[in-house]
């Protein structure tokens, strides 16, 4: 049986950052994630979905990921506008009470182990969402990132 070989020169090691605006973007696979922090801190944990840009023009087929975070409480009311937009689900109280009657049930599991998400998560592959983007600096590292300011449906 042939082995594969890995070729770094057809990969790409870097993150676009992209510049303050609104974004058509079509959203890939997710897959649910753990990191483990080390003693004194929190692990991190949630889904990742990465996208591709999918506008005209210079950021078309650029790519990203977005991550919603399920150990942050704080981050739960941009999490599920982002679930409402990728659905199709605008903004306000009565879509919010439309999402929460239609989605109530289904599965939002996540294995954080094996990467595993529940069939709710996997309905957003191949869907289009906009995202208001504004970049920032990473806290951690320093490096430029892209920070999702947020969503709406297409």
């Amino acid at each position: 049986m042939p082995q594969p070989v890995f070729d770094p020169t057809k990969v790409k090691a870097t993150m676009d950052i992209f510049p303050k605006g609104d974004y058509e973007v079509l959203i890939g696979e997710p897959k649910s994630f753990i990191r483990q922090a080390g003693k004194d801190k929190h692990d991190s944990y949630g889904v990742r979905f990465p996208y591709r840009i999918k506008e005209a023009g210079e950021y078309f087929d650029k790519t990203g990921v977005h991550t919603i975070y399920h150990h942050a409480p704080g981050a739960a009311g941009m999490n599920k506008q982002f679930l409402m937009a990728a659905l199709g689900y605008g903004k306000g109280e009565k879509e919010e009470a439309r999402f929460d009657a239609e989605q109530a049930g289904k599965d939002f599991s996540c294995d954080y182990e094996t990467g595993a998400v529940g069939d709710f998560y996997r309905e957003l592959t191949g869907r289009r969402v906009i995202m208001s983007t504004e970049p920032q600096q990473n806290k951690e590292t320093g490096e430029p990132s892209n920070n999702a300011r947020g969503w709406r449906p297409v």
